[in-house]
């Protein structure tokens, strides 16, 4: 599935807020929610059990977790493993 990523990461981001929010590519959802550092840590924790990554041994660029599109393809590109019960 095309937007697999993006509907997982949706719903880790609306898990972390307990919110139903619904999120386009260029979307601030940091802002959007009004999310504080322990929201971000919480969703950076999130992504990287679900997909494999190491956000913590990488350096990554901060507008990468500004705008949910540019976080969903540096998800693509760097996922060690596909959401539980499918495929990359």
């Amino acid at each position: 599935m095309e937007h697999e990523i993006e509907n997982k990461l949706s719903q880790i981001i609306n898990q972390v807020k307990g919110t139903d929010a619904e999120f386009c590519a260029k979307d601030n959802f940091i802002e959007q929610l009004s999310m504080d550092s322990m929201d971000i840590i919480q969703v950076i924790v999130a992504i990287q059990h679900e997909f494999g990554l190491d956000f913590f041994g990488n350096q990554i660029d901060i507008d990468i977790l500004n705008e949910f599109g540019r976080l969903a393809d540096y998800i693509k590109q760097n996922a060690v493993q596909a959401p539980l019960g499918s495929e990359l």
